[in-house]
């Protein structure tokens, strides 16, 4: 550890993010668990690894085993039973814990501590699994951390009753108080339909004890819903080969062990499942999914966007090539969209002097300007002003994103979002965009005008913020599509007339500037793209490639239109060293590869995320290196393993 300590019990990190889920292994001893995982007693058939009551419960050999010692009344009595050394251990449960209420949280808590702490002479606590009272407080949790930090504690585990109520939401937001590195394990009753959200909010280990209760009772368990076998006569087809040659489904009273089996294999479904879209950076699409099989997890994904929203951008990466499908209003507030309408407000400035102000409404294809729609749009700008336009600041409306500036339809994650176009918006939509376009266009001088050249939806938006708007605005269009030959007619007549009215001047065209620079601005924060683009600035490509810009002939960045990102080059991150931002220490002078591993860096910005550009300092306080983050900030400093940047260019 970064203090010189040898623990053993370890989360050790694999590369990937897509909210705060993660895959690595928990290494405990010489024992390795491929995470995620599925727990079970060990009457249970084909679990990863499993949990056993020493001196009654005999455990395979087979994997992983945590031993979970039943109620006791002493240290001393958890000493006599104890396991082979490097076999984790669940803290086990005390009489208190069933018998006191909510204001006993942090007493049971520390009293877990302390029975630890009388058993450091014998055992150390390095490979226990603390129980965390789902009653107790946020804070006192993090209150305490420094404490079992210090005691070698890095796993712990929360109660589910299955009810996604209360209980649950508290779990999620205390499993957000704990340090990047530690192990959570969900006990309890987890349902399948249960996996996407816990796993999406960083859960490692599933119980799937109730595989074996439901399958008791006659249950037969799917992704979304549950079949009682003993009173159903139309029982639902099942392929698997427990269902499918044992005759399972033709009987009212099955064989509990088949039975089991299959619903076994309805919970490794489900986790396979979500690790798949895991991999292809689309897990909150699937989260938000299965919200629709229960308004319990509806509630309880829009109350954990709430309340916990600090926590899963933290880890939303801030790039992706892969699309992003917004469905409903729990993507209203999904972290990647609430992080990009943000941002937009607190680091995007527009060009300078530009005294018309264009709306338009958004398409189905990404970017904008690769869509029919658009081109129609920019051959009609084009007729009206060639040259002039430079003055125009295009302005796509849309949503949930809000609204995008032109110069930045390529970042993510606009590029990649999907949603159902109909035209129609309800009144959330309406109130998000309305909010996003009154806070823009106060950044334009009140002297400016603003063209709206939109219908329906889009046009309510634009009247439901007029009275916040202090520029005048023109419509250009009634109720009819914006891109009829009459709309865009119309269109065209109204910039002729602003061009003389503001005698607007031509000028060399700005987009590959605009790009750039505003790009600058959302990755590294407001003064970003002047730092790195000041003096003989040119600027060769295309918007829908790649951008070169260089000064005085020596390059400083690359737009890079496939993730709408700027990736630096030495001399440009020299350029941003004023700002402070974005800086990772390395214990340090020089890098060898193109990796830097979390284990040899000394501080990060809090503000990274997966998937931004950050800058290297070295020991001696110089840029030595420039590359990609793997990891947020604050898991580089917590973790002491895996790679937490991929290096793009150092100094040799």
């Amino acid at each position: 550890m970064r203090n010189g300590e040898c623990l053993r019990m370890q989360y050790m990190i694999e590369r990937g993010h897509s909210g705060p889920a993660r895959v690595g292994h928990l290494r405990s001893g010489k024992s390795k668990l491929k995470l995620p995982a599925l727990m079970g007693p060990t009457t249970i058939p084909n679990t990863d690894c499993e949990y056993y009551v020493p001196g009654r419960d005999s455990p395979s050999n087979n994997g992983l085993s945590i031993a979970a010692p039943t109620f006791v009344s002493s240290a001393n009595t958890i000493a006599l039973d104890l396991p082979k050394d490097e076999e984790p251990i669940l803290s086990p449960l005390f009489p208190a814990m069933s018998t006191l209420g909510k204001e006993a949280s942090r007493i049971l808590l520390e009293e877990q501590i302390s029975r630890l702490r009388d058993l450091q002479d014998g055992t150390s606590p390095d490979n226990w699994i603390l129980r965390v009272p789902g009653s107790l407080h946020h804070q006192e949790l993090k209150i305490l951390t420094p404490e079992l930090q210090e005691m070698g504690i890095r796993a712990v585990s929360f109660l589910f009753d299955g009810n996604l109520g209360p209980t649950s939401l508290q779990n999620l937001r205390l499993r957000s108080m704990l340090p990047r590195n530690w192990t959570a394990i969900a006990l309890g009753c987890i349902k399948p339909d249960m996996f996407p959200i816990l796993y999406y909010f960083g859960f490692d280990i599933f119980d799937i004890a109730y595989a074996e209760h439901a399958a008791s009772r006659n249950i037969r368990l799917w992704s979304y819903h549950e079949e009682n076998m003993s009173k159903e006569s139309h029982p639902i087809y099942c392929s698997c080969r427990w269902c499918a040659e044992t005759g399972l489904v033709n009987t009212k009273h099955p064989d509990m062990t088949e039975l089991m089996h299959h619903n076994v294999g309805i919970y490794r479904s489900k986790l396979s499942e979500a690790v798949h879209f895991y991999s292809k950076g689309q897990l909150r699409w699937l989260v938000e999914g299965s919200t629709h099989s229960r308004p319990a997890l509806a509630a309880l994904l829009r109350q954990v966007d709430y309340h916990a929203y600090d926590f899963i951008e933290e880890f939303t990466p801030t790039v992706g090539d892969q699309p992003q499908p917004l469905i409903g209003p729990e993507s209203y507030n999904a972290p990647a969209i609430r992080r990009y309408r943000e941002r937009l407000v607190e680091r995007y400035s527009p060009p300078q002097d530009c005294q018309v102000v264009l709306l338009l409404p958004c398409s189905a294809r990404k970017p904008y300007s690769d869509s029919r729609s658009h081109r129609r749009f920019d051959r009609s700008i084009e007729r009206a002003l060639g040259s002039k336009r430079k003055n125009v600041a295009e302005v796509i409306m849309s949503s949930p994103i809000g609204i995008v500036p032109r110069a930045l339809e390529r970042v993510f994650p606009v590029k990649n979002y999907d949603i159902p176009v109909t035209g129609s918006w309800d009144a959330e939509e309406i109130e998000i965009a309305a909010s996003a376009l009154s806070t823009h266009l106060a950044k334009f001088p009140e002297s400016a005008t603003v063209v709206a050249h939109v219908s329906g939806g889009y046009q309510e938006v634009v009247q439901d913020a007029e009275d916040d708007i202090s520029q005048s605005i023109i419509y250009t269009i009634d109720d009819v599509s914006a891109t009829r030959k009459s709309s865009l007619e119309s269109l065209e007549e109204v910039l002729l007339d602003l061009a003389d009215v503001y005698a607007l001047r031509g000028g060399t065209p700005t987009l590959l500037e605009n790009t750039v620079s505003a790009t600058l601005d959302f990755q590294f924060g407001t003064g970003a793209g002047k730092l790195v683009t000041s003096g003989n600035v040119s600027y060769r490509g295309k918007v829908y490639g790649n951008i070169v810009c260089e000064v005085d002939d020596v390059q400083m960045c690359t737009f890079v239109s496939q993730i709408g990102n700027v990736s630096l080059t030495l001399e440009g991150g020299e350029r941003l060293l004023s700002l402070d931002r974005y800086q990772v220490h390395f214990d340090g002078d020089k890098l060898r590869g193109g990796s830097l591993f979390a284990v040899g860096i000394s501080e990060a910005d809090s503000i990274i995320r997966p998937g931004d550009e950050v800058l290297i300092i070295g020991r001696d306080g110089d840029l030595i290196a420039v590359g990609k983050s793997e990891m947020s900030g604050a898991e580089m400093c917590d973790f002491d393993n895996g790679m937490a940047i991929n290096i793009r260019h150092s100094r040799s």
